[in-house]
């Protein structure tokens, strides 16, 4: 045959040669269907030998790994122990090929299945080849001659009703003197795994080109030494990947033995695009649902125009008055998502608080469970000095809460001050034009909370003139100039995202305008 017409046969075949190795007379080779063999990666093969001296190749294993699309498959050929009445020794030579057998891979072909992983963890810290041994693949067949006998005589078979047994069909008493199942049981060799049902004749040993069993003077017991037996790794709970279809015999007569085979249905994991895809998009939007998600309502804060209040406060060295103007206004916050969301306000670049000094928001940080609301107050404010008080110690804003009625701020008095015990506290004294000590509540005598533009309309008095640095005379009203607030706030969600709430704001500010005496100690 030409070279050409070799090749034109080849073609034709629906099978190519994926790997091939041997051990003397032990000659393994595995093929993939055309369709498949493209798939069919990282082929690797070893041997080992456990004949004479025990690492001679009369007797032993010749094996083949490969990744079939993503799974990872192993056959091992054998020929064990020839000595019918020597269970033990192939016991060991099973025990001794199932821990030196080994592939090296690349660490990253050992990374991309599942069964080899645990091969990667025991590796050295750092190491670019992997050993892998046969537990580090998916699927494990083994094939050969195992030599395993009929362990006889026992209470149902005996040398001589063998052969009866056989030609009458009567398998069962002949199966439960095999010593291959007795040493699976007594966890001795082969133990977790599995052969198909035999319900074929032994295999074992016949006379040459004759369908007779042995009629030499040895006259060796029929056994089923010719086996097929596989392992899988499959995590529990999951599926079975390996159904047995078909096992049997072939009537091959050129050997004392009667080839066998296995039939063997494998599930293997083959990446779908189409499933990956819709995989991706649920992970997607599972993601998606776990991210925080907030309403914000409403999305923008117009304070507009805050006419100020007349209020009193304490320095350390002063009592004055005060024009106060303040507002508050609150945003509710709802979780929309599936998972509890944490929130808070950012700071920005060059500042050490997240919210300029006019304005107040509580609370500053929260959490919500999904589906619940909170409401958020954001309270906008300003005071301005009426009276000259020290500038050292003038608070900038004095909220409300702090100016009810005559409860007054205190600040730590100084020494050059007098003292009088009220309430546990101290109140700040001072010595008008006239010589009389006078309580700083004693000074209150504008209305806390009234309107300044009211206070100081047309019609009614104006406030007393004094006898500090103007001189008694009445400069009449302040004028009120509008000063313009702008700031946009960071809402910030951990894991989430940002939510941007602009807040605006307008202060009528008074010119300066004494209304009490100045009185510093």
């Amino acid at each position: 045959m030409s070279v050409r017409g070799m090749e034109l046969q080849a073609e034709r075949c629906p099978y190519v040669l994926v790997g091939s190795t041997q051990l003397v007379g032990i000659i393994l080779t595995v093929w993939a269907r055309r369709d498949h063999s493209a798939h069919c990666a990282e082929v690797r093969s070893a041997t080992i030998g456990t004949g004479a001296l025990g690492f001679l190749g009369n007797k032993g294993a010749a094996a083949i790994r490969l990744r079939c699309y993503h799974t990872s498959l192993v056959f091992v050929c054998v020929h064990l122990n020839a000595n019918k009445s020597a269970p033990e020794a192939r016991n060991t030579e099973y025990k001794t090929i199932e821990a030196k057998l080994a592939f090296t891979v690349p660490r990253s072909t050992a990374l991309t299945l599942t069964s080899s992983l645990s091969a990667v963890r025991d590796a050295p810290k750092g190491a670019r080849e992997i050993t892998l041994r046969l537990r580090h693949h998916d699927v494990v067949v083994w094939l050969g001659d195992l030599n395993y006998r009929l362990a006889l005589p026992t209470a149902e078979v005996t040398v001589a009703n063998v052969r009866t047994l056989i030609q009458h069909g009567n398998l069962r008493p002949l199966l439960a003197a095999d010593q291959l199942q007795a040493a699976q049981r007594a966890g001795k060799a082969f133990e977790g795994y599995s052969e198909a049902p035999i319900t074929f004749s032994p295999t074992y040993k016949y006379d040459w080109n004759s369908t007779a069993y042995d009629s030499s003077d040895k006259k060796r017991s029929p056994a089923w030494t010719d086996r097929v037996l596989w392992l899988e790794t499959t995590p529990p709970g999951e599926l079975h990947r390996v159904t047995p279809v078909d096992y049997g015999r072939r009537e091959v007569l050129t050997s004392d033995h009667r080839p066998v085979f296995a039939t063997l249905k494998v599930a293997i994991s083959v990446e779908s695009a189409d499933k990956k895809a819709k995989l991706h998009k649920a992970l997607d939007q599972w993601e998606l649902s776990r991210i925080p998600t907030v309403s914000i309502h409403p999305r923008e804060l117009k304070f507009g125009f805050l006419q100020p209040a007349v209020a009193h406060a304490v320095s350390a060295h002063a009592v004055f008055n005060v024009a106060v103007a303040e507002k508050t206004l609150s945003v509710r916050l709802t979780n929309l998502g599936q998972t509890i969301a944490f929130f808070s306000f950012r700071t920005k670049p060059g500042r050490t608080s997240p919210f300029p000094d006019w304005l107040t928001v509580t609370p500053e940080a929260g959490s919500l469970n999904p589906g619940a609301s909170l409401s958020v107050s954001f309270c906008a404010g300003s005071s301005s000095p009426l009276s000259e008080p020290d500038p050292v110690s003038t608070p900038s804003f004095v909220p409300s809460s702090q100016l009810s009625g005559h409860a007054l701020p205190r600040l730590p008095s100084p020494p050059a001050l007098g003292k009088s015990s009220s309430g546990g506290g101290f109140s700040y004294l001072r010595r008008s034009s006239t010589g009389k000590v006078q309580t700083a509540a004693a000074l209150a005598s504008l209305a806390v909370g009234t309107k300044l533009s009211s206070l100081l309309a047309p019609g009614n008095s104006p406030p007393p003139k004094g006898d500090g640095p103007n001189n008694g005379k009445d400069n009449g009203p302040p004028k009120l100039h509008p000063d313009a607030m702008e700031e946009v706030l960071v809402l910030t969600l951990e894991n989430g995202g940002d939510y941007f709430l602009p807040v605006s704001v307008t202060f009528l500010r008074p010119d300066y305008y004494t209304v009490m005496s100045d009185f510093r100690c």
